[in-house]
This record gives structure tokens, C-alpha cells and sequence, in this order.
């Protein structure tokens, strides 16, 4: 039977829309995880993002863009050099709290403005918000085109937001251990 270009292209498509939507599910798991072992430091950062948005944002933007240099800084040094894989594995981790925590207040806005109660569960609201953050992105792998191209982008620039946010909540709060 011969591959045809539709036939080709489409797999492809399915191929990306399986690898999407299996990162997606493992970050959700690691999310979940995060909040079920640690609820309190997840609201916390979560009450930093709610509490000042804008101071978060900022400092979200001041740790994105001193990263690197500060990499680099690492690196020219002799001492520092030891220390990048643990620089990276901080700001990994950092990522994903933050992520937890912007994750956590999108579930609370969203049962907000449908005027539901937020599920108690850190987990449950996490997953909720999580999986209301990877909406905008699967509808735009899903539809393709031009108009699945708005959707992924519209979805990138919340991500965006979502990890810079979530990054100044994880300073200001020290991963969530002090409340601003």
C-alpha cells in the first residue's frame, strides 16, 4: 500500500498530537504529585500569585533573564562550575512549583466566574488548573491550520505568563514556605 502525502501528514500530526498530549499528562502527574506531598507550600506561592500579580510578574521577569548570565558567570568561574547542574536543577524545580501554584489559581478563577466550589484537594484543583492551562495548546494541535496556529500561540504566550508568574511567586515565597 503506498504512503500517500495526506496519509504521511497526517500521521505526523497524530504522531505530535500523542507527544503533546503524553508530556502534558506527565507535567500534570508531576504537578499532582508536587501539591499531594506538598499542600501548604503550593497554596502559599499560590496566595503570592493572587495577593500581588504584577510583583510576581516582575520578579518572574528579573529571574528569566538574569538566568542565563548568571550561567554564564558559573561557568567562567572555577568554583562555579560544580555548581551550574544544581543551578539548573533549582530553576527546574522552581519552574514546576510555580506552575503548580499558577495552575492553583486558574482552578480557583475559573470555579470563580462558573461559580462552583474549588474541589479541597490541592491535587484536584492543581490537575483542574493544569489541564485548563494545556487547553488553548491541544485545541491548536488538534484544529491546525491557521486558526490552530492562533490557538498554540495564544496557549504559549499563557504558559508565558504561567512560568514567569510562577517563578516570582517561588522567590517571593521561598517556595512556599513564607508568606510576602
Amino acid at each position: 500500500m503506498a504512503r500517500t502525502p495526506e496519509r504521511a501528514a497526517g500521521a505526523g500530526r497524530a504522531l505530535k498530537l500523542a507527544a503533546f498530549l503524553a508530556f502534558a499528562l506527565g507535567t500534570g502527574l508531576v504537578l499532582c504529585l508536587l501539591a499531594l506531598f506538598l499542600p501548604q507550600e503550593t497554596r502559599g506561592a499560590a496566595a503570592a500569585i493572587r495577593g500581588d500579580f504584577w510583583r510576581a510578574a516582575g520578579i518572574g521577569t528579573v529571574m528569566v533573564v538574569l538566568f542565563m548570565p548568571v550561567l554564564l558567570v558559573l561557568a567562567v568561574s572555577i568554583l562555579g562550575i560544580p555548581l551550574i547542574p544544581f543551578a539548573v536543577l533549582a530553576w527546574c524545580a522552581a519552574v514546576l512549583f510555580g506552575l503548580a501554584a499558577f495552575s492553583h489559581v486558574l482552578a480557583e478563577r475559573a470555579a470563580e466566574s462558573l461559580g462552583k466550589p474549588l474541589p479541597a484537594a490541592a491535587p484536584i484543583a492543581i490537575g483542574a488548573g493544569w489541564l485548563l492551562l494545556e487547553l488553548l495548546p491541544f485545541c491548536g494541535k488538534l484544529v491546525g491550520g491557521i486558526l490552530g496556529g492562533t490557538f498554540s500561540f495564544a496557549g504559549f504566550l499563557l504558559m508565558s505568563c504561567a512560568v514567569v508568574t510562577g517563578l516570582g511567586s517561588v522567590w517571593i515565597t521561598r517556595f512556599g514556605r513564607r508568606l510576602s
